[in-house]
């Protein structure tokens, strides 16, 4: 059978449902046999919601492997009981985080960094790290 993805949007707005109903979506699709697997993908520049507000964000879910996520991930696991693991969540802070640390050790041998297509080859290897089954979600 070939993948299929749905993807949940929502811009800026939160505690709209989009995170329960991903999860709920997910169960109804896992109980009828389907392989299922998530993705949450945040714009936040925050590296992780652990410094964030939990009035204006919500609760911050910790994962197996000690990352501080959404709670989104939390109704993931409950839902469709999935163990997930930090690479299934990542957020633009992370992404930037990464570079920077990538340009100070340098790693890109003089090479200005453009906004444009920044973290591609980032989200390549996190993408191969998930399908490889070397990360904790059970899928």
């Amino acid at each position: 059978m070939t993948t299929k993805y749905l993807f949940f949007t929502g811009g800026v707005v939160s505690s709209v449902g989009k995170g329960v109903t991903a999860a709920a979506l997910g169960l109804l699709l896992k109980e009828r046999g389907f392989k299922v697997a998530v993705q949450k993908l945040d714009p936040y520049i925050n590296v992780d919601p652990g410094t964030m507000s939990p009035y204006q964000h919500g609760e911050v879910y910790v994962l197996d492997d000690g990352a501080e996520t959404d709670l989104d991930l939390g109704h993931y696991e409950r839902f469709i009981d999935n163990r997930l693991s930090r690479v299934s969540n990542f957020t633009t802070g992370q992404v930037y985080a990464e570079i920077i640390a990538n340009e100070r050790r340098g790693d890109y041998h003089q090479r200005d960094q453009a906004p444009r297509g920044i973290g591609r080859e980032r989200n390549r290897r996190r993408d191969r790290h998930r399908g490889s089954g070397r990360d904790r979600g059970r899928h």
